[in-house]
């Protein structure tokens, strides 16, 4: 599965686009600790991370099947 995340790096909103058959979102911070958790109800979800410190983060999405894509972006 391609899921796309952008803009790279973000200032307010990180939109994640394809995200057909994902259950969830968990953003995890540079230490590994799960900042934010969504749930997925559409093929496109934009989050705010305007609240974030700049840094580096890590962002994980679980299919229903349970596998799971990760991605990194840049605040």
């Amino acid at each position: 599965m391609r899921v796309n995340i952008y803009p790279n790096p973000v200032q307010d909103r990180l939109v994640i686009t394809n995200t057909n058959g994902i259950e969830n979102v968990t953003i995890y911070n540079a230490l590994g600790q799960p900042i934010k958790q969504l749930v997925v109800n559409n093929e496109q979800l934009s989050i705010e991370v305007k609240d974030l410190p700049k840094g580096i983060y890590t962002v994980q999405l679980r299919q229903a099947n349970g596998a799971t894509i990760t991605k990194q972006f840049v605040k």
